[in-house]
């Protein structure tokens, strides 16, 4: 640690510290991974290190790299197509052509694998090794051509390899591969670090502290006021004079780590020394010390202090002699532990009396806690007197306690006798060291004198939206008068009549006069000291014509007459209810106040009474004569009359309606001491006259009178609807009169013109004003006109509007395709499948000699009243409509039929239902599925469809609009797909390859391709050719004689299919295939069918110092030279018979043998070597290779020529 301050000529600073920078061995891919900090420990120091900088130390980053390099293809094995056996063959020999194949060029033999035939004359097979790697982003020229390389592949088996052609086998030629592709970031980072690190050296120690009277967790706690003793013991690691400690020092500091100084103790050359730094002086007093070393390893040291700063913590370390000029081998600093110093004596928060009576009080503390986390709370002392005079009279309570408690103390005032007036009480406390005993807080103490309380007198107010009014009416006796079951407030008051009380409850008491049982008792309640309180209460809730509703807001104190600014008046509002008619009562309150568990009442045997309190629920009588009158033409004088029994009228008016009641108008007073009034009418009009009168409660009513009727106006009526644009079939017109005069129409008569108002015929009379239906029925523009007579004599004519009466034609619906064999749609996507996302187009395509159907459907709308006679769907060869040609089907209620001169050459009628009748979206709805099938020799026809609805009136009359386009095509395809087929196999693996292509079908187009694939014996007599009718086109399955698999259709529009014809398919000798298509309606053609022979056997000799001996010609071979019979067979052979020439086999015996292949396999290669004969002579020669498979076999006879012998040249001497 870095001794701040301290500049001892004896101490070398930086043998105890110094500051270094580091790279740290970690390395990093991402520099923002590196670590702010790094902790340094080497060489006996330690310390934190700051990164200073993030340091690449390796790789690069990310690069585009391009590239262009050369590869070598081969070119090999001319080939010619045999047109009998559909192989490709060598020229002059047989077989397939080899899938791999070994080369070997300038010294090295590597394979390559087929990837493509060309053809000119002949076939020149490509290859290609297939071991470069594969890269993104590239392509590859040939003789300057580029082509595109799939990002997923390079040079293989399955790619094709561009490049001129060669007429030479074997010829090697270059193409060029060039690209480019990102490298990876391969940088790393490294952090660089520096700071100061610290000597520690280990030292072994001890140490303690005296004098210090309180200790807790937070160290050991003195009084900034006294001394106090610490003192350490320590010896070096080595026992010798030479390493001896001989300076022990101490630092002290404050809780957040601030040094303030240090305190130098040390024996040298035997003398006691001691020395302070820093700011020690001002926080430390240093009284007394003391330094001894015991022996040459062991040093004591004892300091006496004392501190003025709270919170100090002590460390120490020591350093030891090296030689007598100076020393250099120091400790590091050690924790010793935390001395906190306390200066301040204890306080509190708050101090209260509570619990006041006359014979005592309590007195509470809280939170009496040690000042600024001093050393705490010891105790707590009160100190009780009266009138300032404690000396005679005082009493001491003293309690334990500890920093946060809330205290309380109970003081007796029977000391005092009781006294009721002013005491004190005086707080004090001491803490843990001993600060304190000054007087905390002073409390001064009232107690209270109690008497009874008094009452004045109450109000009784209107309820005024739940709150107190106005009062209620008071007659001249000084009666208050209610309504009966209407809500009223009475005020209560009390009187506190000490300034040391309050009024704590108010009780208020209605009972009945006649039946004083009948009564309800009412409270009110404010807690001592309280200004308000929401608290009433009923002691008894009797059910009876007295009600208590509930208060208006809160009891509450009264603050003008004062007592400690609370008030001695309480006052608070009850609210009642009366609920019986024509009733007296008597109210009365009274005043409680409780103290000390005492009740002090300002009536101890009643209540005071205040208010006589009546109900009236009866509004006054009013009365009219006459009350009503009937149809006159004379003014009308109608007397009124009023009275109230109880509480008295208070006002009257009246108001008149001459639309008997309808609206009325301003209301007109009447003179309240008058008890009658005449009022007068003479105006047109049915009368009504209605009086308003109130009492003094507010009880009132209305009375109405009437009605008095006058008739002064003509009669009139209105037609429904009055006129018409369009009406189908007839119209309905009701009528109704009427009379705005009142009297009522006596009769009323009508007239009909046909010919829009021209001339008129008289047709019928109804009496009274009841309402009638006329009936138009004619086709034709059509008025009425009627005459009213009302029962006073008054006449009126009104004519309607006209009516314009027809036939109408049916609407349209629609028209939809039920059932068909195939929709078109969009190939968007270009696969020939339909995908979600592509449309359909509304082209259908039906099969000859297939059923489909057609829905057809037309309506009116149902304000006509009646529905569509028939439904027509009409076939428009190549989209022209002919009416006497065009193929038309129809239908009606209960009867379907065709029409059209066209229609039985290209369809067939299915149909035999009748319409069907349906409402809906108020529309009255025909509808129909018309059925039929297209006829064999329609294939090709393309008809758009058409459509109508119409509507039969009278017994021959037709009517509908044009025929309606529905832009539906349909199509008929009675022919089958066309196209090629073609079947591969590679003899190695008999892996098959089933390709369609060229699948054409120009009508509803293809559907799907398939593969049906039996096992075939070429030497059963049963039938082996396909038949179509095998092909159902639909799944996919395979059982013990049939398989049938779907061709993939690729991007070229080819099919295609690969299996194992052996595994997959039937362990058979043969298998026969057969590619069979079949377009979108279910027409069905065989494209091609081929039988693949699945047990094969190829053989060929060659020379067994050349294996790679590809020729077509048969090898030349030398009398005594070793060849290798190469014999491969496909279709798990059982057996091998080799059958040498005679002139050959005579010579040696042992070349014809029987080779058996255990195990079975799908394909084996046979290598049989052999020596040709010496001396067999120069010819041509042929092998007989016979292959067996259960009982079947296959044949091979390879050849090869005998020319020279390996003798020749050969010289032997004999001795």
């Amino acid at each position: 640690m870095l001794f701040i301050g301290l500049n001892f000529i004896y101490i070398k600073v930086e043998a105890e510290q110094f500051y270094t920078t580091i790279v740290n061995n970690q390395e990093y891919t991402n520099p923002n991974d590196i670590p702010s900090t790094i902790y340094y420990d080497a060489g006996g120091y330690q310390g934190t290190l700051y990164l200073q900088e993030r340091r690449q130390v390796s790789g690069e980053e990310s690069r585009y790299i391009e590239y262009s390099e050369p590869v070598s293809y081969v070119v090999a094995d001319f080939c010619v197509w045999n047109k009998n056996t559909y192989y490709m063959n060598y020229v002059g020999s047989t077989g397939m052509l080899p899938d791999t194949k070994s080369v070997t060029q300038n010294g090295y033999t590597f394979t390559v694998s087929l990837v493509d035939k060309d053809q000119t004359h002949l076939y020149i097979t490509k290859y290609a090794a297939a071991n470069y790697e594969v890269r993104k982003h590239s392509s590859y020229s040939i003789n300057g051509d580029w082509f595109t390389v799939s990002e997923t592949a390079w040079i293989g088996s399955s790619n094709v390899v561009h490049g001129a052609q060669y007429h030479t086998a074997d010829h090697y030629y270059n193409a060029r591969y060039s690209g480019w592709y990102l490298t990876n970031d391969t940088r790393r980072y490294k952090g660089v670090y520096a700071g100061t690190v610290y000597n520690n050296r280990p030292v072994n120690d001890s140490y303690g502290i005296e004098e210090s009277p309180f200790s807790d967790y937070r160290g050991y706690w003195v009084n900034s006021n006294s001394s106090f003793v610490i003192w350490s013991r320590a010896y070096a690691e080595t026992r010798n004079d030479y390493y001896r400690p001989n300076r022990i020092y101490f630092s002290l500091q404050n809780q957040s780590g601030y040094e303030y100084g240090a305190i130098l103790t040390s024996i040298w050359q035997e003398m006691n020394y001691y020395r302070s730094t820093g700011n020690i002086v001002n926080e430390a007093k240093l009284l007394d010390k003391y330094f001894s070393n015991e022996g040459n390893a062991t040093a004591n040291s004892r300091l006496r202090m004392q501190l003025a700063k709270d919170g100090m913590k002590i460390n120490y370390k020591f350093t030891s002699s090296k030689d007598a000029g100076g020393y250099s081998e120091a400790s590091n600093w050690k924790d010793m532990f935390t001395v906190n110093s306390d200066g301040y004596g204890p306080t509190l928060d708050t101090v209260y009396a509570e619990n006041i009576t006359p014979s005592g009080f309590d007195v509470v503390v809280k939170n009496v806690r040690d000042v600024n986390s001093g050393s705490g709370l010891k105790s707590v002392q009160a100190k009780t007197y009266i009138n300032g005079d404690w000396q005679n009279t005082s009493i001491d309570q003293n309690v334990n306690a500890k920093d946060g408690d809330t205290l309380k103390f109970h003081i007796d005032t029977s000391m005092w006798n009781n006294f009721t007036g002013n005491y004190t009480v005086d707080i004090r406390a001491w803490d843990n060291v001993g600060n304190g005993g000054d007087v905390l807080y002073s409390l001064p103490v009232y107690v209270p004198y109690w008497t009874t309380p008094s009452t004045w007198a109450n109000g009784v107010f209107k309820d005024n939206n739940g709150a107190p009014g106005e009062g209620v009416y008071t007659d001249s006796y000084g009666y208050k008068w209610v309504k009966p079951n209407e809500n009223f407030f009475v005020g209560a008051n009390g009187k506190s009549n000490s300034k040391d009380q309050q009024v704590n409850e108010l009780h208020t008491l209605i009972y009945n006069v006649d039946n004083q049982s009948e009564q309800q008792l009412v409270k009110a309640g404010i807690p001592r000291g309280q200004v308000w309180a929401d608290s009433f209460w009923q002691d008894i809730k009797l059910v009876n014509t007295i009600q208590f509703v509930g208060n208006y807001g809160s009891a509450r104190r009264n603050d003008k007459m004062e007592m400690d600014a609370k008030g001695l008046n309480m006052e608070s509002y009850f609210k009642f209810k009366l609920t019986k008619d024509n009733m007296d009562y008597y109210q009365g309150t009274k005043a409680l106040c409780i103290d000390g568990g005492q009740y002090y009442w300002s009536n101890d045997w009643g209540f005071d009474m205040y208010n006589y309190i009546k109900t009236d629920g009866t509004a006054p009588t009013v009365s009219f004569y006459p009350e009503d009158n009937d149809w006159t033409n004379s003014e009308i004088e109608v007397n009124t009359y009023i009275s109230d029994e109880r509480s008295g009228v208070k006002t009257w008016e009246y108001r008149t309606s001459s639309n008997n009641g309808g609206s009325y108008g301003n209301w007109i007073s009447i003179d309240s001491t008058k008890n009658s009034y005449d009022i007068k009418l003479s105006s047109q009009g049915k009368w009504m006259i209605q009086i308003r009168a109130t009492d003094n409660v507010g009880n009132s009513n209305i009375v109405t009178s009437g009605p008095y009727k006058i008739d002064r106006t003509e009669p009139s009526g209105t037609f429904t609807p009055n006129s018409s644009e369009l009406s189908i079939l007839e119209q309905k017109v009701t009528f109704k009169p009427s009379d705005e005069g009142g009297s009522g129409v006596d009769y009323w008569e009508y007239s009909i013109s046909r010919d829009d108002g021209e001339t008129w015929d008289y047709e019928s009379r109804y009496y009274g004003d009841s309402q009638e239906e006329i009936l138009l029925t004619d086709i034709a523009k059509c008025k009425i006109q009627v005459t009213i007579k009302d029962k006073a004599g008054n006449t009126g004519i009104v004519t309607s509007g006209t009516y314009n009466i027809i036939v109408p034609d049916p609407l349209n619906g629609k028209l939809v395709m039920k059932k068909y064999d195939f929709q078109e749609y969009e190939d968007l996507n270009g696969n020939g499948e339909k995908d979600i996302n592509e449309p359909l187009k509304p082209v259908y395509w039906v099969k000859p000699e297939s059923e489909f159907r057609i829905y057809t459907e037309g309506y009116f709308p149902s304000s006509y009243g009646i529905y569509p006679t028939r439904s027509y769907v009409l076939y428009a060869r190549d989209g022209k409509v002919d009416l006497s040609k065009s193929a038309r089907q129809y239908s009606e209620e209960k009867y379907s039929g065709t029409d059209g001169d066209e229609y039985p050459d290209y369809f067939y009628n299915l149909d035999n239902g009748g319409l069907d009748f349906s409402n809906k979206d108020d529309k009255n709805y025909i509808s129909h599925t018309h059925v039929a099938k297209a006829i064999e020799e329609s294939h090709g026809s393309h008809f758009k469809l058409f459509y109508i609805s119409s509507f039969f009136h009278g017994p021959i009359e037709e009517y509908h609009s044009d025929y309606k386009d529905s832009g539906i095509w349909l199509n008929v395809d009675g022919k089958p797909p066309t196209g090629n087929g073609l079947v591969e196999i590679d003899y190695k693996t008999l892996n098959m390859t089933i390709t369609a292509n060229d699948i054409k079908d120009s009508d509803s187009g293809v559907n799907s391709v398939w593969a049906m694939i039996y096992p075939y014996d070429p030497d059963s007599t049963s039938e082996n050719s396909a038949n179509i009718n095998d092909f159902d086109g639909d799944t996919e399955y395979k059982n013990s004689d049939k398989m049938k698999k779907k061709l993939i259709r690729e991007s070229n529009g080819n099919y295609k299919f690969e299996l194992n014809a052996y595994d997959d398919a039937f362990k058979s000798e043969m298998v026969k295939v057969v590619i069979c298509a079949k377009d979108n309606v279910g027409n069905k053609s065989i494209i091609k069918e081929e039988n693949v022979d699945l047990f094969t056997l190829k053989a060929r000799i060659v020379p067994l110092n050349n294996m790679d001996y590809s020729s077509n010609n048969p090898p030349t071979l030398e009398e005594g030279q070793a060849a290798v019979l190469i014999m491969e067979v496909t279709g798990e052979v059982e057996r091998l018979d080799i059958e040498f020439s005679h002139d050959l086999s005579e010579k040696d015996g042992t070349l014809n043998k029987t080779i058996t292949l255990n195990p079975l396999e799908k394909y084996k290669r046979v290598d049989n070597n052999f020596i040709v004969p010496l001396y067999c002579g120069e010819d041509r020669y042929i092998v007989e290779v016979v292959a067996h498979r259960k009982s079947k076999e296959r044949y091979a006879s390879p050849e090869f020529i005998v020319s020279d012998s390996v003798l020749n040249g050969i010289k032997t001497r004999i001795r």
